[in-house]
Order: C-alpha cells, then structure tokens, then sequence
C-alpha cells in the first residue's frame, strides 16, 4: 500500500487537465519488485466517472479489488469520521435523510446520489 489510504489521484480531475505526470503517483510507493503486488484504496474510484477510464489508460492490465462493506456499519463509520473531523454536527441516532448526510460530508457524494437518482 502506499504512504496515505486514499490517494484521491484518478478522481482529481485537475491532474488529468493536461499532460498526467504519473510520479505524484509514484512517489507514494516505496521501490519493489516488479512481482510485488502494490495499491491504494480510494472509495471514490468506484462511482467517480472518469476514474475507471483514467486507471485503464495508466494500466489497461490492472487488475481492481473491491470490497464491500455492510451499508449500514459503512454509513456510522463514515459518519463517525466526519463527526471526528468536526464536520456533523447531529447526533448519529438523529434522523436525517442521504441527501442531508452526503450533502453535508462531500460534493463527490453529492454528485453521485444526485445524478444517480
């Protein structure tokens, strides 16, 4: 894995403006075998559109793991980390709808419920 947990590189859309220079990646990793396996883990490539695109032309070989997690423990988690980095304000057991939670927590989040209701 790299030096961070999630990256945010294929879904930045200002590297992909021009010309991608694929050592801000790099740098990330420490020097290994060409047989080591090495990745990242950002959550955001699964629905950020260009993302997919952008990860076949770095690799077209590139092998995607994916994990899912129980959408309801995945939810508090992601609440808890925004409660932790001061950005929610309510309670956990409040009730609020997923346009109040992912409007509030991140535009990408925003962008994907909306479009894809």
């Amino acid at each position: 894995m790299g030096d961070q947990e999630e990256m945010h590189f294929f879904d930045d859309d200002d590297l992909f403006s021009g010309p991608v220079d694929y050592d801000l990646l790099h740098k990330h990793f420490p020097a290994v075998p060409a047989s080591t396996i090495a990745g990242e883990c950002t959550p955001s490539y699964l629905y950020w559109k260009p993302a997919a695109e952008r990860i076949w032309n770095y690799n077209p070989g590139i092998k995607l793991l994916v994990l899912l997690r129980n959408p309801v423990e995945r939810a508090f988690a992601h609440w808890n980390m925004q409660r932790f980095k001061g950005r929610v304000g309510r309670p956990a057991a409040s009730p609020m709808s997923i346009e109040d939670f992912t409007c509030s927590t991140s535009s990408a989040s925003f962008d994907f419920f909306h479009e894809n209701k």
